[in-house]
């Protein structure tokens, strides 16, 4: 019984509170996306820390600069940046953390810079990378005359032949299956989103059933993408903007240059998919010498490539996030086609011939109206369907004896989950007040003396505290 009310509780979190939190927030997920849902992304994000405190919901996975220019430990501004611990550190923290007999004593702090670096290489490189990609797509992914009945479009697959006849030419032969069973996942992969616009927006022929069956086959495909594709893609990302902030590096201050930023940042399209946390800090060499010549190599190897890794590390991350919500998300606009009581497809056909695709309606219409007009499966056949089978189901079960019980189990187990998940939102509503509760009352200096017993954190100065303070001013 218990594993089941946990099951239940799972999936609620994994599909409707998870969704709501990546909709209420940003990608750092602590500022609200719209400033009209502020109050209840508030109030969300305090739901959320209360789960997270009982284990119950984690934070998303991310890296340790994604928190910002601020200590990863508590509200001060940063001034030291830990190599090992890859988080940010105020002189104060820095001596807790760090302070001598600890095991964390040798760990690599470096100061951190107070200047700012020009970003200009770097907006012009990801900016570039992200068109030339979306070019190279446009131009491999067409939409033809034979859409329809053709299956070859894998531009990926099609690449990887080709430069496996160049290494070997019996390469191709070895693997002819496996190069024609995976092009055929790609092709159906694109054709999911494809669909979309020539069986749900042009001809407006798109049914459910294909919707849902075709929906699996690209689903397992971003999974396959995730895998393999993406990390290799990032690789070459962050190789790419290291040197693009190694360029960055050599550039003189300037106000024109500072200027020629801003306006670059107007247009960054970056932004738009993510990847706009906080970069790595610029800072120092570290405070402790080298242990030994092994110990100075992956540290000198470890700051020339921080900013690689950190730029694979956000195009990773941003890539999973785009790549496996885009075939439920493309489902669910798909299906509204389908369901929408009024004729969404032709506003839609509409609005795209205002914005300049009138004619490429009218040519995707010559093509493919005549086609889809013939369908033998549509929604009105599987509705069709669906009711004979449930006639037929009604009717066996009628004859059965237990029929009346298995009608009773079914609204015995709606009810079940429905009591279900009405008590987790009690219970999280509970807990989130309480939390609340305690966590205003805690800023009380009495109170927090009374628990811990120690002094506020703003006048804590031990001599460490005041040598690392001391350490950051010079910096």
């Amino acid at each position: 019984m218990k594993a089941l009310v946990n099951a239940i509780i799972n999936a609620f979190l994994q599909y409707v509170f998870r969704p709501l939190d990546h909709f209420l927030f940003t990608k750092d997920r602590y500022t609200s996306r719209f400033s009209a849902l502020s109050p209840l992304a508030a109030y969300f994000s305090a739901a959320r820390t209360a789960l997270n405190g009982h284990a119950w919901y984690p934070y998303p996975v991310c890296p340790a600069w994604t928190v910002g220019p601020y200590c990863s430990k508590c509200p001060g501004n940063a001034a030291f940046w830990c190599v090992e611990c890859n988080a940010r550190f105020c002189p104060a923290c820095a001596a807790r953390f760090h302070h001598p007999g600890l095991y964390t004593e040798h760990h690599s702090l470096e100061p951190i810079k107070k200047e700012k670096q020009p970003r200009l290489a770097a907006l012009l490189m990801s900016n570039f990378l992200v068109v030339g990609v979306a070019l190279y797509l446009t131009s491999c992914i067409t939409i033809s005359p034979d859409y329809l009945s053709s299956t070859d479009m894998c531009p990926v697959m099609s690449t990887a032949r080709v430069l496996a006849t160049r290494v070997d030419s019996k390469l191709f032969y070895y693997y002819k299956a496996d190069l024609a069973k995976y092009c055929n996942m790609e092709d159906s992969f694109y054709k999911f989103f494809l669909d979309g616009w020539v069986r749900g927006v042009v001809t407006a022929s798109d049914d459910t059933l294909l919707v849902l069956t075709s929906a699996g086959p690209a689903y397992i495909m971003t999974t396959v993408l995730s895998i393999f594709l993406v990390p290799v893609v990032a690789a070459c990302y962050g190789a790419l903007m290291g040197v693009a902030h190694a360029i960055d590096s050599h550039l003189p201050q300037s106000q024109g240059l500072a200027d020629a930023e801003e306006w670059l940042q107007r247009f960054d399209l970056c932004s738009i998919f993510g990847g706009q946390c906080t970069a790595p800090p610029l800072t120092e060499p570290r405070l402790r010498p080298s242990l030994d010549f092994y110990d100075k190599m992956k540290y000198n190897k470890n700051r020339r490539l921080r900013m690689s890794n950190y730029h694979a590390a956000v195009a990773r991350d941003d890539l999973n996030y785009w790549v496996n919500r885009s075939v439920p998300w493309f489902v669910g606009f798909r299906l509204l086609l389908v369901w929408c009581p009024f004729d969404l497809a032709y506003l839609l056909r509409v609005l795209c011939s205002f914005l300049g695709f009138g004619k490429t309606i009218e040519e995707h219409q010559t093509w493919f109206s005549t086609p889809v007009a013939g369908m033998l499966f549509s929604d009105a056949f599987s509705v069709s369907l669906l009711r004979n089978l449930n006639a037929a189901t009604s009717a066996i079960l009628a004859l059965l004896p237990f029929a009346d019980g298995v009608s009773n189990a079914i609204i015995f187990l709606f009810l079940s989950v429905l009591a279900v998940i009405v008590g987790f939102l009690i219970f999280l509503y509970l807990i989130t007040e309480q939390q609340r509760e305690y966590y205003s009352k805690w800023t009380d200096e009495s109170v927090q003396q009374k628990t811990v017993g120690c002094c506020a954190r703003e006048s804590c100065k031990c001599e460490s505290i005041q040598f690392f303070t001391e350490k950051a001013v010079q910096e």
